[in-house]
């Protein structure tokens, strides 16, 4: 009788632990897809809408090979 009880206790707890790590990989998918928004707006943003203050990376990389941020000097001999 009492070897049954512990049976259905050690059942229940294997339930629990997977409960558990649903839910725990729940969080992380929940904290990964908010960051990704983040993310993407930092790295990529829209190259179109570049301008002089732009955080994302590919509006500071457009900025910096850009050739039309270049200027030319004419040197005299």
């Amino acid at each position: 009788m009492i070897k049954k009880k512990t049976e259905i206790l050690n059942l229940l707890e294997k339930g629990q632990t997977a409960v558990e790590y649903l839910l725990m990989l729940l969080v992380v998918v929940t904290i990964l897809y908010t960051l990704s928004g983040r993310v993407y707006k930092y790295f990529l943003g829209d190259i179109k809408a570049c301008n002089r203050y732009s955080q994302s990376f590919v509006c500071r990389l457009y900025s910096i090979y850009n050739i039309d941020n270049y200027l030319y000097f004419r040197l005299r001999r």
